[in-house]
């Protein structure tokens, strides 16, 4: 039986306008991997309502293989050249 599995990261930034240039560049990226990675069931960065400087980061999966494949699909190899 597979099991969903959910990943979560928070990340910090110098300044809240730095996190906020992160989400609006990442935002092509969310949209990317929801759309082209079967098993992607949730894969969105949030912004934290008491730090203005943090990014919460929520992906779900449907299962190890969907995830497996996200890590060698372009979307995620491509990440940091944006």
């Amino acid at each position: 039986m597979s099991q969903m599995i959910v990943l979560a990261g928070v990340g910090e930034f110098e300044t809240k306008e730095g996190r906020d240039e992160c989400l609006r560049t990442g935002a092509p990226l969310q949209a990317a991997t929801r759309a082209d990675e079967p098993g992607c069931l949730a894969y969105y960065f949030a912004t934290d309502p008491v730090n203005d400087r943090v990014m919460v980061v929520w992906e779900l999966w449907a299962d190890e293989d969907s995830l497996a494949a996200h890590f060698v699909h372009p979307n995620y190899l491509n990440m940091g050249a944006n």
